[in-house]
């Protein structure tokens, strides 16, 4: 239920042309991750980042011990999309 709390608010903020943090390219729907903290980066790149410092913190707001889920910020478009695709 907080995820479905997190995942509303900032799907309201995030927009299709936002940006990953990291590497400064336009988030993908299917390869984002959200932090407990409310940040969306490419998996990829907080994956690499997480390697590289070799421990947990948030690149943005230095949260540590966050934890993390995909997320879609057009959940039901998808979805939709889906549902559509599979009855043709």
């Amino acid at each position: 239920n907080d995820w479905d709390k997190l995942e509303n608010k900032v799907s309201d903020n995030v927009h299709s042309d936002t940006n990953c943090p990291i590497c400064l390219d336009k988030l993908v729907d299917n390869k984002t991750i959200i932090l407990s903290c409310s940040h969306v980066f490419h998996k990829n790149c907080i994956e690499s980042y997480e390697r590289l410092i070799k421990n947990k913190k948030c690149p943005l707001c230095r949260t540590t011990n966050y934890q993390s889920k995909n997320f879609f910020k057009d959940k039901e478009k998808h979805i939709n999309k889906s549902i559509l695709t599979i009855q043709t």
